[in-house]
């Protein structure tokens, strides 16, 4: 073989490896492309999926917030117009026996009413069973209970038997009121066999009487 012919196949070679080589580079490059764009997908469809949990938890925080100013407006008006009452016409009221207060409880019919956060909530329960209760001329107190969260609002009864107690106008179940504990799952007293979960917003944090 000539030497020119042996510096061409030598080139030859050359530029075939250097060929090779940057193939299997450039193959190399756009693989590690492909998975950046993979990588980058996933973690932008994760972030829209946050981005939208994170929307929601404020939409629920939203609401809430107003669910719980709506309350407190309504425990407000509730007990300004007890006090207006308290100058007025009243009945003439007498504290029951406790006997008294479950035959009233059993036949007033305020807790099939249906809970709504804006018409008919835990006051306007409370404030109906008061008025129904002074119809017949049975002493009612309304109970506004302060919570960790928000507020709620019972009713109260000094029977002459057993002293003062509580029940649950939405339901008519007695409640053993007790400031630091939870009202659902630790002062309401449900059926045998029924329980409540525990939620810590219904701490009770203090509560006040009104005749």
């Amino acid at each position: 073989m000539k030497k020119e012919e042996k510096i061409e196949l030598i080139v030859m070679i050359i530029i075939i490896l250097i060929s090779i080589l940057t193939g299997f580079i450039l193959y190399k490059i756009y693989e590690s492309i492909s998975k950046l764009e993979i990588e980058t997908n996933i973690l932008q469809t994760e972030l829209s999926n946050k981005e939208d949990i994170l929307n929601n938890i404020n939409f629920q925080l939203t609401t809430t917030h107003n669910e719980i100013n709506q309350l407190n407006q309504n425990l407000k008006e509730t007990i300004n117009e007890l006090e207006k009452r308290k100058s007025g016409a009243r009945y003439t009221l007498h504290d029951p026996l406790y006997s008294e207060v479950r035959n009233f409880l059993r036949s007033d019919r305020t807790n099939t009413k249906p809970y709504d956060d804006n018409t008919f909530n835990c006051a306007n329960y409370a404030q109906e069973v008061n008025n129904n209760a002074e119809k017949i001329g049975i002493r009612c107190a309304f109970v506004a209970v302060n919570l960790s969260v928000g507020a709620h609002a019972l009713v109260g009864f000094n029977t002459i038997d057993i002293g003062l107690v509580y029940f649950e106008p939405q339901n008519d179940y007695e409640v053993k009121l007790q400031v630091g504990k939870e009202y659902w799952a630790d002062c309401v007293i449900p059926p045998s066999g029924y329980y409540y979960k525990r939620d810590p917003t219904w701490k009770i944090e203090d509560f006040t009487i009104y005749w």
